[in-house]
């Protein structure tokens, strides 16, 4: 899983609700989690990720290269026009993991 620390545990749970699973032990659904496409995980860490308002946003330029930002209520946390990514699943990965840091630094004291 790309996710890690609290921001992991925060989302497994929120994926449990989410998903309405009847699984009981946290490592089950993380374990069910792993084994679906990657589109789709990815979709659901996004969900999750507005549901604790930092918003994620790829953006295409110069039918070039991928990009991405990272923002908290309009303000942008992480702004990644320097790192170039070759297509739009490598700028997700890469803006996945930048938010998942941000989250871990800065917002797991108040959740």
């Amino acid at each position: 899983m790309i996710l890690t620390g609290k921001c992991k545990r925060i989302f497994l749970k929120w994926l449990k609700i989410r998903v309405n699973s009847k699984l009981h032990e946290i490592d089950k659904i993380e374990f069910w989690f792993n084994l679906q496409d990657d589109s789709f995980k990815s979709a659901l860490i996004i969900e999750w990720f507005d549901s604790v308002k930092l918003f994620i946003e790829i953006s295409f330029f110069n039918d070039d290269y991928w990009t991405y930002n990272v923002y908290t209520d309009h303000v942008i946390l992480e702004k990644e026009q320097a790192n170039i990514c070759q297509n739009r699943e490598d700028a997700i990965k890469q803006a996945i993991v930048k938010a998942n840091n941000i989250y871990n630094e800065k917002y797991s004291i108040s959740q």
